[in-house]
């Protein structure tokens, strides 16, 4: 099977980390790939260390936009220039695995139907000196097994938490992407890949899942996650709602309403961390931190519920004695 895999890398200013996403590139045991950075109107040295790896490699390319638009649109451009079977993301601070490839292309071509997804498991690597927290290691540990799964068993599995919204330990058949328009949405700030995933699951027939690390994740400090914006809630909030209206317009899915909250209250519980943590909190801030604690209310009816976690149950227990929110704001 002579497979050609797509790579795209968005890059933002990602001169310490660019060079290192690359390279694990170059030195895959598989060659039949093309790699497209797409960088975001960097101001550092990222495109000059990228223009490096063109010059030398005609498998990378680098397309340059001439304005900063976030990472979504830096994707979708992306999957509009990819010409290969699969496409895979590759954030532009994170790398590969020596042999994901081969191991990608060798699971697709050893299957003995179509596979329109892989997913596969990640690793968590220290940026640089700073330890990895004991929520990063508990997130790293997570395991999954081998299984090849349908459309509905594969959305089974995302909202019961078994596989991850994770958009780079994902490979998809690029055509699941372009034939049924599915983009990035641009318009959010924040958990692009919690809005896109079952989007394009709800498109396969069937979703491999193999166990390996093959995705190396450098957690940042600096990151979305470990920063405070109230827009940053609201498109977690957006999101919650259009995935309930998705079930609600597609009847084949419904079963899933016995497991959405499973999925979505972590996400509610997310969105109310994230403005809780907002010190000097505007009139806005404070009326959406009273809505967020009673979406979460109205989705739970017992904290005592045997499909939450110990720790989902202690923060539903504590967010309807209106005291969740104040745990949050302590607790950084």
């Amino acid at each position: 099977m002579n497979l050609k895999i797509s790579i795209i890398v968005p890059t933002y200013n990602l001169e310490k980390y660019i060079t290192r996403t690359l390279d694990s590139l170059k030195k895959q045991t598989f060659v039949n790939f093309e790699v497209y950075v797409i960088d975001d109107a960097s101001t550092d040295k990222t495109v000059e260390q990228v223009k490096k790896f063109c010059d030398i490699d005609k498998r990378f390319n680098l397309i340059e936009l001439s304005q900063n638009q976030g990472i979504s649109h830096a994707r979708n451009v992306g999957i509009q220039i990819a010409k290969g079977d699969y496409i895979i993301f590759v954030d532009g601070d994170d790398a590969l695995s020596r042999n994901a490839l081969k191991k990608l292309s060798y699971a697709i071509s050893t299957s003995s139907g179509a596979i329109d997804a892989i997913y596969f498991n990640l690793k968590i690597v220290p940026d640089g000196d700073n330890a990895i927290t004991v929520r990063e290691k508990r997130y790293g540990k997570a395991s999954v097994k081998n299984e090849v799964l349908d459309t509905k068993q594969a959305l089974w599995a995302l909202f019961t938490n078994k596989i991850k919204h994770t958009t780079p330990t994902y490979m998809f058949k690029l055509s699941i992407l372009k034939d049924n328009d599915i983009n990035f949405p641009e318009d959010r700030s924040y958990g692009e890949d919690f809005a896109t995933i079952y989007r394009i699951l709800s498109k396969t027939k069937n979703v491999k899942v193999i166990s390996d690390r093959l995705y190396l994740y450098t957690q940042r400090v600096g990151s979305a996650t470990h920063t405070y914006n109230i827009k940053y809630a609201q498109d977690n909030l957006k999101t919650v709602r259009e995935i309930e209206d998705f079930l609600g317009r597609h009847l084949e899915f419904q079963f899933l309403n016995s497991y959405k909250d499973l999925y979505l209250i972590p996400r509610l519980i997310t969105s109310l961390s994230i403005v809780s943590k907002i010190r000097s909190k505007s009139s806005e801030e404070r009326a959406l931190t009273k809505d967020i604690e009673k979406m979460i209310n109205k989705r739970t009816t017992s904290f005592l519920s045997k499909k939450y976690s110990w720790e989902v149950k202690l923060k539903i227990f504590l967010n309807k004695i209106h005291l969740l929110k104040y745990v949050f704001y302590f607790k950084d």
